[in-house]
């Protein structure tokens, strides 16, 4: 990659206002920057609580600070410095609880005057009151009625002004004298500023004011380049319109005492400060309260500042810094007090630190909101696309407390890129975050010494802390329950250095090695391919009649051309395969691949970006995401990471052309996917407004500017150019400036341009590119080094291999490969181990340049903790191009398991990505349908946890480890039919598929059991009758086998069945007898068997008396 052409183009930038590679194109009508700016809507929902006003929730609080006398009086003579640098000492002070107590007397009170720390030596007082009739000559007894730029030209130098109750509506007053204005009473003497172009007052010496409400206006209230003192004064109620805000200071600026109450200014901030001059704004003793603006309450530009004892309560900015803007700045914090401030749409809840210094001590943040960062963003550096240049700025947080403050994303109270950020005995407790409940930091150096955290909550990682590629020290911090989906206290993944000691932890840390990026299955599934050749050309073609476009946008003053051209096309492609419009984020784009995000590149946002950016972010899973989830506001440099909406793994880089008629691919590619991307030099001479037509006719040494081609006319008027081109015919691109350019946004680029379908920076070969949307195959995670995407090509002769080793997170299924593709000659193999296993081997040729998915054609299973090494092996005639990311240019994770010929190189990585599947969960269930002596048939439905039918994968039917049979699953019920002898059998239902873990269940079978029946018909000895009756499992009668039966293990018959039954005649003696029958069969049926007992009866007997004779004795007794 020829990264100067970046580099040269920011300089053209800078004294010419031409964009840098993709910057701000010239076209750019700079007056709609922000036109669009108030209808976005806002997507945060939510909505810190009101405090109300200021009697009731500030002065009314009860608790206060109890600052020792020697504490105070160090802290006062700090904010009397005026040198350059912030005062870094580190104050004790004393706190009561978390109340807050302002030391702020009510604004209604007066200021006597006697008491006013005078800076001027008066020499003559003038007077103001509105109460008389006309204007008198300013004496106290004359005095004049009306404040206006004629009366004030009669003030002399170093006069005091006394201005009486009343109201005064006042226009554009110019003061070019020493003077100090003293109102009556601060709430009755009342300043309306009426004008509609220029500042109510415009002060350029020394001057004081006293007791004064400013109110009414909608232009900025004053404008100071002298020396400015405002004591107890009020400005509410102004609302800004303008490009301006309230105050605009280029002077010195003290604010003592002082209550801002509803200001509002709708494009800038209610204190606009850029002096350049050592400290030179003093806020002190003051309250912010109810005040809105675009950025910052108070915006520091080029400055130095001190805020003492001030309250901001309730304040809201619409883009970035609830309360406090700073940028190239300094600002000493002590003793304030941060509460429901907030930023609707951007970074920052109470500070915004871009390549600036804050110190904060003594100081109570509490339920603070914005997207990243509740309570503070630090950004820090730039990059021109070469390099990143660290400004080696720093924030120091002391002896302060924050609670309950909250982000829609990363970093509850800070988040932090590239800067320094050192916090010390300080507090935080229930702030909460998506990412780092407390801190988020990313590429800079954290200490954290001596600070309590406390049920602080991240619904992904880092319950307290996150970081990402830092050096991080912890020391004698206490933990204490915060919570976390993983690492609930402190996620550090590619730390730089992790240095931790004497921390109590009631959990552990969570130290991350592998760049693994995960993804919720996407919105948009594409379930009909369009595979249909395209045989014929038409000689005209333009998505806009078929409604394969979506509409016109502008990038403003963005230099996001690339950003917008790459969401133009992807829009058509999604369109044209699924008939469905969606409005995609520029915004997530240009940010995710700049300057401040885990995947950087080396170039700020809004300063243009290369080819390789975009694509990066698609097919790395970054995006795309929804237009609503974040809107295009080119000042905003921050986006989250959000679920895509559709993954995109494929990207067809269409050959360049060979001529200025070689347009063939590109029509193809057109009419078959959608819009394609493409490079162009844009110069506003060789623009037609005529015919909204453009033909650059000299070949430019680079491109600056992207564009998307949706149709083309073969026929297209070579005339129609400012310039006549050699021969007709014409692109149809569209533009990123809005509909009010060429033909509603469009124009016709001629096929003789010089300039156009050339080249795409590292997409090797490609002229343009598109998308193949085909996603019928998602995946759940890829593993991936290259967070940023290739930035170079490394050449080897005739054979190279590349590789990346990582390590599985879950159980998976190993599904595809992904990679750059330069060459479509280049065979390749790839080999896939799992703990050094070789588990799958795959040879083949790539489809088509720029990246592509190639998915394995056997899924392989990995556990948690498996290692994995992918290795891609190229084979050409001549040389093979590897495609690296190297740190010089954009983010890696820096790795020793990265491999480009056998070698590993510490300042760069392979781009070779590995796509994983979850294992979804299968039950399996088996029921026996039929069994018998011939057959045995089972049905078995396979279904997830959720219930739901499985119709793909093979079910195993295994007893003892023997496979029996083997069937694939081809719908919701699937019957087998087994072919098993009698007896028991212990049967193993196994099931088996790419996307699902493996299931099994077993079955107990009975193959030719049988039940044995008898009944006795007769039990008469001698001829006893039993009644043998056989059955299977069926209930069918057994046609084989025999019956036998025991009478005290001796055999009284061996009788064959006949139908099933037998009728048997035994001889038993009489009386009980227990007989054992038996059912045996030699070869089909189990035996069986029962005990009978019968009582065998006798033979019944008569007896009967047939003869009788009378006999006679004689017997003498004695």
């Amino acid at each position: 990659m020829n990264k100067k052409i970046l580099l040269t183009l920011l300089v053209i930038i800078m004294f010419f206002s031409i964009s840098s590679v993709y910057a701000v194109d010239n076209s750019i009508d700079s007056s709609n920057t922000y036109s669009n700016l108030n209808t976005l809507k806002h997507t945060d929902t939510y909505q810190s609580s009101l405090i109300g006003n200021i009697n009731e929730n500030i002065s009314s609080k009860t608790v206060e600070k109890e600052i020792s006398v020697e504490t105070k009086e160090k802290t006062e003579k700090s904010i009397t410095k005026s040198d350059n640098k912030l005062n870094t000492n580190n104050y004790v002070v004393n706190k009561k609880s978390s109340d807050i107590q302002t030391k702020v007397d009510v604004i209604s009170k007066d200021t006597s005057t006697k008491k006013l720390n005078k800076t001027l030596k008066t020499t003559d007082n003038y007077y103001f009151n509105a109460s008389v009739t006309n204007d008198g000559d300013g004496s106290k007894d004359n005095p004049w009625k009306t404040i206006n730029q004629l009366n004030f030209n009669k003030i002399t130098n170093g006069s005091t002004v006394y201005i009486s109750n009343g109201n005064y509506n006042v226009d554009n007053i110019d003061v070019n004298i020493d003077v100090n204005i003293i109102g009556e009473n601060t709430n009755k003497t009342i300043i309306k500023g009426y004008n509609t172009y220029d500042e109510v007052f415009n002060f350029n010496k020394h001057t004081t004011i006293t007791n004064i409400t400013f109110t009414n206006s909608s232009t900025k209230v004053i404008y100071n380049t002298g020396t400015l003192e405002l004591n107890n004064c009020i400005f509410k109620n102004n609302n800004i319109t303008s490009y301006d805000a309230c105050i605009k200071n280029n002077g010195k600026l003290t604010v003592n005492n002082c209550l801002f109450n509803n200001v509002s200014s709708q494009k800038s901030s209610v204190i606009y400060n850029s002096a350049s001059n050592s400290i030179n704004l003093y806020l002190k003793n003051s309250i912010f309260t109810n005040n809105n603006a675009y950025k910052g309450i108070v915006l520091l530009y080029g400055s130095c500042a001190q805020l003492y004892n001030t309250t901001f309560n309730n304040n809201k900015a619409t883009i970035m810094a609830g309360c406090i803007y700073l940028e190239k700045s300094s600002m000493n914090v002590n003793l304030s007090t941060f509460i429901n401030n907030s930023v609707l749409k951007g970074t920052g809840g109470v500070f915004y630190v871009y390549d600036s210094d804050l110190f904060v001590n003594n100081s109570i943040f509490s339920n603070n909101y914005a997207l990243f960062g509740g309570v503070a963003t630090f950004l820090n550096g730039s990059g021109d696309g070469e390099e990143i240049t660290e400004s080696k700025h720093n924030s120091t947080i002391i002896n302060s407390s924050f609670t309950n403050n909250k982000v829609l994303y990363d970093g509850g109270v800070f988040f932090d890129v590239y800067s320094n950020l050192d916090i010390r005995s300080s507090n935080f407790t229930n702030n909460s975050a998506r990412n780092g409940g407390s801190i988020y930091g990313d590429y800079s150096k954290i200490n954290i010494n001596n600070t309590i955290f406390k049920n602080n909550t991240a619904t992904y990682f880092g319950g307290s802390i996150y970081t990402n590629q830092i050096d991080i020290a912890l020391n004698n911090n206490n933990f204490i329950n915060n919570k976390a989906t993983k690492a609930e206290d402190v996620y550090s993944q590619y730390s730089r250095s992790f240095t931790s000691k004497n921390n109590t932890q009631t959990n552990t840390n969570s130290i991350i090695t592998n760049q693994i990026t995960t993804t919720k299955k996407p919105q948009v599934i594409i379930t009909n391919l369009n595979n249909t050749p395209i045989t014929t050309i038409p000689s005209s073609y333009d998505l806009r009649k078929l409604n394969q476009v979506t509409s016109v946008k502008s990038q403003s003053g963005g230099g996001n051309c690339w950003s917008f051209a790459t969401m133009g096309a992807l829009e058509s492609c999604i369109l044209k395969a699924t008939g469905i419009s969606y409005d995609l984020s520029e915004n997530n784009m240009k940010n995710i691949m700049a300057l401040f995000s885990q995947s950087a590149w080396c170039i700020s946002p809004n300063l243009g970006g290369y080819d390789e950016m975009p694509i990066t972010y698609l097919i790395n899973w970054y995006g795309p995401t929804d237009e609503n989830n974040d809107p295009y506001i080119p000042e905003i440099i921050v986006s989250p990471q959000i679920n895509n909406l559709i993954q995109i793994n494929n990207v067809y880089g269409i050959p360049s052309r060979t001529n200025y008629t070689d347009n063939n691919e590109y029509k193809k590619a057109i009419m078959k996917y959608g819009a394609v991307y493409t490079d162009i030099y844009w110069l506003g001479s060789n623009v037609d407004n005529t015919h909204n037509s453009y033909y650059c006719h000299e070949k430019p040494e680079y491109t600056n500017h992207a564009v998307c081609i949706v149709g083309w006319d073969d026929n297209y008027d070579k005339n129609n150019f400012i310039t006549p081109a050699p021969g007709n015919g014409a692109f149809i691109i569209k533009n990123s400036w809005g509909t009010s350019s060429g033909e509603n946004g469009y124009y016709y680029v001629s096929y003789y341009d010089e300039s156009i379908l050339n080249t795409c920076d590292d997409i090797y070969g490609a002229g343009g590119f598109t998308f193949i949307i085909n996603n019928t195959e998602t995946y759940d995670k890829i593993y991936q080094y290259d967070v940023g995407g290739i930035s170079n090509w490394l050449e080897s002769n005739k054979y190279g291999n590349y590789s990346n080793e990582y390590i599985s997170s879950g159980n998976e299924l190993i599904k595809a490969f992904g990679t750059y593709v330069s060459d479509l000659t280049n065979n390749y193999t790839v080999s896939i181990y799992v703990n050094n296993v070789l588990k799958h081997t795959q040879k083949g040729l790539f489809t088509h340049l720029g990246y592509e998915t190639v998915q394995v054609t056997k899924s392989i299973n990995v556990k948690t903790n498996d290692k994995i090494k992918v290795v891609l092996e190229l084979v050409s005639s001549s040389t093979v191009q590897i495609p690296i990311s190297e740190s010089k240019y954009t983010r890696i994770v820096s790795t020793t398991n990265s491999y480009v010929n056998g070698k590993t190189n510490s300042d760069s990585v392979a781009c070779l990505k590995l796509y994983t599947s979850e294992i979804n969960k299968s039950e399996v269930n088996a029921v026996v349908t039929k069994s018998n002596l011939t057959n045995t048939q089972l049905l078995i439905n396979i279904h997830d946890t959720n219930g739901n039918s499985i119709n793909t994968g093979t079910i195993t039917i295994k007893e003892n480890n023997t496979i029996l049979k083997t069937v694939q699953v081809t719908s919701n019920q699937t019957y087998v039919d087994l072919g098993i002898k009698k007896g028991i059998h212990l049967i193993t239902v196994c099931y088996n598929a790419s996307n699902y873990a493996p299931s099994n269940t077993t079955l107990l079978l009975n193959i030719g059991a049988t039940t044995i029946n008898s009944d006795v018909l007769n039990s008469d000895l001698k001829n006893t009758t039993i009644k043998v009756v056989v059955r299977d499992s069926n209930n069918n009668l057994v046609n084989s086998g025999r019956v036998v039966i025991y009478n005290n293990n001796n055999l009284l018959t061996n009788t064959t069945l006949i139908n099933g039954q037998a009728i048997i005649v035994l001889n038993l003696n009489a009386g009980t007898q227990t007989l054992n029958i038996l059912y045996l069969d030699d070869n089909l049926y189990q035996s069986s068997n029962i005990t009978q007992t019968i009582t065998v009866k006798a033979i019944d007997t008569k007896m009967s008396v047939v003869a009788y004779s009378k006999l006679t004795t004689n017997s003498t007794i004695e």
